[in-house]
């Protein structure tokens, strides 16, 4: 592959961990040049999606953060505000206790959550960092650990869903009422 194919394929990579670990300082060089200067975000854990680290992604306009607690699953992270719909699959990011996974049912679930709100067949960019307890999912399903098998998919699919939907109505009656964007990123807990 060419070099540039390569930075960007490595780029693809760290990047995930870049979200999912604002704990930790990471520095990206390439050629000598610092390309990436992300200093650790003060008082944060790995597994918390902050905005620090979301900000190329979402705009403070865009980005809705979300948050989930219950039925022994924590979701956080941001979802983009409807209006930022797009027609390709990009910046689509899903962390399984810290670990970045691909999840088919877990893309579906974010678009039944978005349902309303889309235009068919458009995607919008989304960050979800889900925390369940070790024993209800399976990791060793693909060698590089991508993909897993939950112990109760339905019950995972069920509050990814929720997630996106309590967060979209939240942030849209809410601005509905108020032009301010401040409420979006407060966490709400329900």
């Amino acid at each position: 592959k060419s070099e540039q194919t390569e930075y960007r394929k490595i780029y693809e990579l760290l990047s995930r961990y870049f979200i999912i670990y604002p704990n930790i300082h990471f520095i990206l060089e390439k050629d000598g040049k610092v390309v990436q200067d992300l200093p650790l975000v003060p008082e944060s854990k790995a597994g918390e999606v902050g905005f620090e680290r979301v900000k190329d992604i979402f705009t403070e306009e865009s980005g809705l953060k979300m948050f989930y607690s219950g039925s022994g699953i924590s979701i956080n992270g941001f979802a983009s505000h409807p209006s930022s719909h797009i027609s390709k699959s990009t910046k689509q990011y899903i962390f399984l206790n810290n670990r970045p996974i691909t999840d088919h049912g877990i893309v579906r679930a974010v678009y039944e959550g978005y349902a309303r709100y889309l235009p068919f067949g458009e995607k919008v960019p989304f960050v979800l960092s889900i925390d369940i307890r070790p024993d209800l999912v399976d990791v060793n399903v693909h060698p590089r650990k991508e993909e897993v098998r939950f112990e109760n998919a339905f019950r995972v699919y069920s509050a990814v869903e929720e997630t996106v939907r309590h967060t979209l109505e939240q942030a849209l009656s809410y601005h509905n009422e108020n032009t301010s964007h401040e409420q979006s990123f407060n966490e709400e807990k329900y």
